[in-house]
């Protein structure tokens, strides 16, 4: 088993690197980038998913273009046992609408991801899990949905010369809704659970020809509703963990300016503005808690007078991500 960065060899780096970037890619045209033929490249790649490494191959899809309005709630346990925790997460992980459910650490215990079409569907929530589990929840903190940023996640590559840039980043955002039909839907769905799923598959999965749905992913595409097809890494099979800072701001006009100091680290892997608590989210994968200090320690240095301070998460287990409803 795979247990540390030292057990991916350098064409294994390439590779999961190059997922990062583009999933879709033909392994042919990932075998000639790296190096090696399109069967080795379908070789380890089938070693990676054996082993656990690769999770999934998923889509970066902008919610906002499909009318979600996206809202992330923390919360706190209290007078909670193994069972009842259990409880909670199967309820959170059956929500429709519920496209995150995290295991935490730090600050916070669990961590739900709520896509929702208007202020009812809110409040409804809202009541329901309080008189189901208001009990067990010592503190909550709701925080609602602006914009992110997603990166290439270089750090595995462990070389200072590969870029570390936004994912999407010449595709457009915004909040512009963007005009699906049910087949676009179905196509975001099935390319969310595995963004390689082919196109001969896709199109006997929907009966329609294969120039119909090409037409389709380069619309999604090119509107900025796929930002994305990237791929789902266990960073803790490669030796890494999931840490979540929450910055607080004392000046919020530098933000942008923390955002770009932030980023020439390879291991930042996102960046979400949301309204709540924190004026940052930052998402990196780091060896260890002294990594992750040391990064935070080095961003707080460099602006002494605009950052407040910091909360700290650890992502223990993903229960639910990326899906819609």
């Amino acid at each position: 088993m795979y247990n540390n960065m030292n057990n991916l060899d350098s064409l294994d780096r390439k590779l999961l690197y190059e997922l990062s970037i583009d999933s879709r890619q033909p392994l042919a045209y990932i075998g000639r980038k790296i190096g090696i033929p399109k069967s080795v490249v379908d070789y380890r790649l089938n070693r990676l998913i054996e082993k656990g490494i690769v999770k999934q191959f998923n889509v970066y899809v902008d919610h906002n273009k499909l009318g979600y309005r996206q809202i992330k709630i923390f919360y706190k346990y209290q007078y909670i046992n193994p069972q009842k925790q259990m409880e909670i997460i199967d309820y959170f992980i059956g929500k429709e609408y519920c496209n995150l459910v995290a295991s935490t650490e730090g600050q916070f215990d669990l961590l739900v991801g709520l896509l929702l079409t208007d202020n009812n569907h809110i409040c409804n929530f809202w009541e329901e899990t309080q008189e189901k589990f208001g009990h067990f929840f010592r503190n909550k903190e709701l925080t609602i949905f602006i914009k992110d940023f997603r990166f290439t996640q270089s750090y595995i590559f462990k070389d200072k010369n590969v870029p570390h840039d936004y994912l999407g980043k010449n595709i457009p955002s915004g909040n512009t809704l963007i005009d699906v039909d049910q087949l676009d839907i179905n196509l975001l769905r099935t390319l969310m659970r595995n963004a390689r799923t082919p196109l001969n598959k896709l199109t006997k999965l929907y009966s329609t020809s294969t120039p119909t749905i090409s037409k389709r992913l380069k619309k999604l595409t090119r509107n900025g509703l796929i930002r994305a097809f990237t791929v789902d890494i266990d960073v803790k099979k490669i030796g890494y963990q999931i840490f979540k800072s929450y910055v607080l701001l004392k000046d919020v006009k530098k933000r942008k300016n923390i955002i770009e100091y932030a980023k020439l680290y390879p291991n930042l892997v996102s960046i979400e503005i949301y309204a709540g608590k924190s004026d940052i989210d930052l998402e990196f994968h780091c060896k260890n808690s002294s990594d992750f200090h040391r990064i935070m320690q080095d961003i707080i240095r460099q602006f002494p007078d605009s950052i407040r301070s910091y909360l700290q998460i650890i992502i223990i287990d993903y229960h639910k991500s990326n899906y819609i409803p």
